[in-house]
Parts: structure tokens; C-alpha cells; sequence
């Protein structure tokens, strides 16, 4: 993968600097946060040891969607679940933890959520592969057309954006972004 200078021309890296600190000097101008901290996920929460990968999305109504990866044990295989919390004011105070996708045994992770422009749908994407092979990765989408409350049952994208020869596969960390 290309570094972010990559992106800019040569003449252009000089000026980075100085657009930097340009958004920086305008701190004092923005509105201060709602909250100062917040502990979304803690180990033990949920019947979770540890949680890892974390997304945050901001949906059309203004609600705060956390997302993570429950996890029962430090592997990166094995029995991990997606899960949420929500923020409906501006994340003063946040949902109990609920678990969004979970495969058994298996694991569910990297959530990479994205809203959906034109609908305000929010779309989770995410993998799965079973809890003994992490290189029989497969990707989801899975929709709620109700602000991130619900989630329809997953659309299967592995053959369009996982290439065959392709063995470990990760939509995350992060989040989506919609191109189109």
C-alpha cells in the first residue's frame, strides 16, 4: 500500500505541515464534546474478555454507533462476535452492549460500517471464517433500515470482492466508505 505522501505531489508535502496546524489553530472555534470520556467496551462486559477493532459511525438522525469485536480470548480466531452500542445524544450516555452478528464458535470481525448516502440505510460489513481455518474468509453485508436498531440477515459479497486465490481476507479495522 502507498503512503499518504504518495497522494500528494512533491511540491504539495511542504504545504501539509502548515494544513495541519491551520485545522489545529481553529480547535478553540469548535463546539466542545458532549462527554469528555466514555469506556464503550470493557473486558468481562458482555461475557467478553476483550474487545478490539472498533468503529464508530454517526447515522443520519445523529445517533453514535460503536462497534467491536467481542472476543473470548486473545486469539484472532476462534468465538468472536460482533457488537454495538449506541449513543442517542451525542454520546452523553450509551445503549448496554448487544450483540449485532455472532457465528457460533466461529468467528465474525473486522466490522467496517458505512451510511448509505442516498438511502441512510447503515450497512455493516464485516468477515467470518471458521474458528480452525482463519484463511477461509468470508465477507458480509448486513443492512438496517432503522437507523442501526436492526440488522437484516447478511448478504453473502465473498466472490465479488475476495479474490479466489486470496486466503485471509479483512474488511477492518475501520470503517467503509461508499465511493457511489
Amino acid at each position: 500500500m502507498a503512503s499518504a505522501f504518495a497522494l500528494f505531489p512533491a511540491a504539495s508535502r511542504r504545504l501539509l505541515p502548515l494544513v495541519w496546524l491551520a485545522a489545529g489553530s481553529c480547535a478553540s472555534e469548535v463546539a466542545p464534546p458532549f462527554a469528555d470520556r466514555s469506556t464503550l467496551f470493557s473486558g468481562g462486559d458482555g461475557g467478553y474478555t476483550f474487545f478490539r477493532i472498533p468503529s464508530l459511525i454517526e447515522t443520519p438522525s445523529g445517533a453514535l454507533l460503536a462497534f467491536a469485536e467481542g472476543r473470548r480470548s486473545l486469539s484472532d480466531t476462534g468465538d468472536i462476535d460482533l457488537v454495538l452500542r449506541r449513543s442517542d445524544d451525542g454520546g452523553r450516555s450509551w445503549s448496554p452492549l448487544e450483540v449485532v452478528v455472532d457465528v457460533g464458535p466461529d468467528t465474525a470481525g473486522n466490522p467496517a460500517p458505512v451510511v448509505d448516502r442516498r438511502t441512510g440505510d447503515v450497512l455493516l460489513i464485516y468477515c467470518t471464517n471458521p474458528a480452525a481455518d482463519d484463511q477461509a474468509r468470508r465477507v458480509f453485508l448486513a443492512r438496517s433500515t432503522d437507523d442501526g436498531r436492526t440488522y437484516a440477515a447478511p448478504l453473502e459479497l465473498t466472490a465479488d470482492v475476495k479474490p479466489a486465490s486470496v486466503g485471509w481476507y479483512a474488511t477492518g479495522p475501520g470503517r467503509s466508505v461508499q465511493l457511489a
